[in-house]
């Protein structure tokens, strides 16, 4: 009835959107805890960030190597991250 493959796929989706909707929801939270204001525009804050990736993924990358924007992304977070740690600014 219903493929493996189909399966796999689908439950990574579901995975992927519960993600980033728990990490839209932890920016509302922490815009909300430092401001005390609700930011009505962080949908349109997230949203053109999406657009500016794609856009930039695609230029640079080309549509056979999307995927690389995964391994950059992640390798960029981790190296601001261990310079934040290691006390350089």
């Amino acid at each position: 009835m219903y493929s493996t493959e189909l399966v796999v796929q689908t439950l990574i989706s579901g995975i992927m959107i519960g993600v980033l909707y728990a990490l839209m929801a932890l920016g509302i939270t922490f815009i909300y805890s430092i401001m005390r204001m609700i930011n009505w525009a962080m949908g349109e804050f997230y949203m053109i960030g999406s657009y500016l990736q794609y856009m930039l993924v695609a230029h640079l990358l080309g549509p056979d190597l999307w995927w690389l924007a995964i391994p950059i992304s992640a390798a960029g977070v981790f190296a601001r991250w261990a310079s934040r740690c290691s006390g350089a600014s």
